[in-house]
This record gives C-alpha cells, structure tokens and sequence, in this order.
C-alpha cells in the first residue's frame, strides 16, 4: 500500500487521462507521466505547491485551513485537561494531590501537596461564609479552608491546606470586605 509522503494518506487516486498519481488528502501529484524533467529540484518543489494548491481549490474550495475560535478554544482547554491528569496520575502516593494546577494547566511543572483530614469546625464556617457571600464560591476549596483554618487558630491544618495561608486570610477578608461594601449583594 502506497502512502503520501507528504501527509501520511493512503486515500490516492490515478488520473489515466493525465497520468497522475494524486493524493485526494492533500493534493501532492506522487507521479506524473507527462511530467518533463525538471533543471533543478527548486522548480521542482516550486510546480509541485503550485500543483497541490490548485488541485486543493478545485477540489475543495470550501476546505476551512483553520480552526474557528471556538474550535481553538475547545482543543486548548481539552489539552490543558490533559495536561492536569496527567500530572494527578504522577502523583509520588495516593494521598497527594496537585498543589498549582493552574500552573500545571498552563504548561508548568507539577507541585504536590498531602491532603488533610479537615476539622469539622472548618467545613462548617466554610459552608456559613459561602452562604452569607455567594462570590466565595469561585475561590478554591483549598484557600477558603486555609483561611478559615488560620482565622480559628488552626495553623498547622492551615499551612497543610494551602502552601500560603496568609495570602488565602487576606483574599478571605478582601473578599468579604467587597461583598459587604457592596451591600451584601
């Protein structure tokens, strides 16, 4: 089975009429009977584009050569999940978990943190401070409970949590001072 060396496509089609052996995937003509032989390999590669372009317009005119936006966008965030499983799965125990994943989403290497058993006391004032401000929803689990940790005098559950509690504290407190600024709403 012949294959283009170009792309890799097996998808070839002879033309008798011309002589030709064409790939349907990418337009390369593989063989040409008619063909003269050329003075030097740069009109060569220069006639073979030309060639593979115009078989591409008459063929496909239609063809997208680019991914939209959207499409961009969904390959990039499917890339980027792969990336942070990847970097789960390489965990050094079961008990470890990625301590950056934006960083490690972002093409970084991977830090590790051990998980721990939170107090229950935590998990409650993290429940109240979520209901009291609906904006700390979007703040990580991990920062919220650190915070809450530090703020109940929980430091060694708190630099456990999180590898900075008192940036976690102060994002808490800042978060909270806007949403009560803004009038609980």
């Amino acid at each position: 089975m012949r294959m283009c060396p170009d792309c890799g496509s097996t998808d070839l089609h002879y033309d008798a009429e011309r002589g030709e052996l064409t790939c349907r995937a990418c337009g390369l003509v593989l063989e040409d009977r008619g063909q003269l032989p050329y003075e030097n390999e740069l009109s060569a590669e220069v006639d073979r584009l030309g060639r593979r372009q115009a078989l591409r317009l008459r063929d496909e005119p239609r063809r997208p050569t680019r991914l939209n936006s959207e499409g961009a966008r969904i390959r990039e965030s499917i890339e980027r999940a792969r990336r942070l499983n990847r970097a789960a799965r390489e965990a050094p125990s079961p008990d470890h978990v990625v301590a950056n994943p934006e960083e490690v989403m972002r093409g970084g290497r991977a830090e590790y943190a051990r998980t721990v058993e939170v107090p229950g006391e935590v998990e409650v004032f993290a429940a109240a401070f979520k209901a009291i401000c609906p904006g700390l929803s979007g703040m990580r689990p991990d920062k919220l409970n650190s915070a809450i940790a530090r703020m109940l005098k929980l430091h060694d559950v708190a630099h456990k949590l999180h590898p900075d509690p008192r940036r976690a504290a102060r994002d808490l407190r800042a978060k909270l001072r806007e949403h009560l600024w803004r009038g609980g709403g």
